[in-house]
């Protein structure tokens, strides 16, 4: 009896090992990338582009070598909208949820300014073209990243030197933040330009701040619903059916034994 307690005892600990297994590797690579499902009510404008409303999901270039490359997707990632640069950004406190930062643009679509992945202090700034980024620090009176706008905010061809505006700015004192989920599951996708010529825009980004007779906008704050997780189950079903059969073997081991 105490042959078949241990054996079966061994088949537990089998099952418990294979359901560890299939929520590992997705996790790590949904940390890796920051993958976050987004749902925009109005249209909303990032580098390059104002996106209509929908659903898009938010992920990092897989690069080891560079973490501020942003990707924007359609929902099922079929279609690739955007690659954005940005900077490294900082908050004192970390939330549990994604954050994307919105800011108010008058009449306009909202911007986003940053996007904060859950439980991390360092977040994705976004970088704006000179031209389009100067108009929104002016409407906004916050300050906005830039590079030159040849580069258009997002991965091409070119090289600069990096520069600071010093003009001081004073900022609105509120943004609108939405809190997102992030997504259970890692895809790879292809990209546009080497890493080189990526690395070397990055080079260019600046902080470009409103002049000193520009107008306050107001701005909101607010928070969207949680999405639902949207990961197949077909694996976890896999495994445990593996681990029936290795229970079924054990037992039938044992009662030999014990015969």
């Amino acid at each position: 009896m105490k042959k078949l307690m241990m054996i079966l005892g061994i088949a537990s600990l089998f099952c418990l090992g294979l359901l560890s297994a299939s929520f590992t590797p997705a996790a790590k690579a949904d940390e890796w990338n920051e993958k976050t499902i987004v749902t925009f009510t109005e249209p909303v404008e990032v580098p390059g582009r104002v996106l209509p409303p929908g659903r898009y999901v938010f992920r990092l270039l897989d690069s080891p070598g560079n973490r501020n490359i942003a990707q924007i997707f359609n929902e099922d990632m079929t279609e690739l909208y955007a690659t954005v640069l940005a900077v490294s950004d900082f908050r004192p406190r970390p939330s549990d949820e994604a954050t994307i930062t919105l800011v108010r643009n008058g009449s306009a679509p909202r911007f986003v300014k940053e996007w904060f992945y859950p439980g991390k202090l360092h977040g994705h700034e976004f970088i704006y073209p000179e031209e389009r980024g100067v108009e929104l620090a002016r409407v906004t009176r916050q300050p906005v990243r830039t590079m030159p706008s040849e580069t258009n905010g997002h991965a091409t061809n070119g090289h600069a030197k990096a520069s600071t505006e010093t003009e001081a700015a004073e900022p609105s004192d509120r943004a609108e933040a939405m809190t997102m989920e992030p997504s259970d599951e890692a895809d790879a996708m292809a990209t546009e330009g080497s890493l080189e010529d990526i690395d070397g825009k990055l080079a260019q980004a600046r902080e470009t701040t409103p002049p000193a007779d520009s107008q306050a906008v107001d701005t909101e704050e607010g928070a969207t619903d949680q999405l639902p997780q949207t990961a197949s189950s077909l694996p976890l079903l896999g495994l445990l059916g593996i681990g029936a059969v290795g229970v079924g073997l054990a037992l039938r081991f044992a009662s030999k034994r014990a015969a």
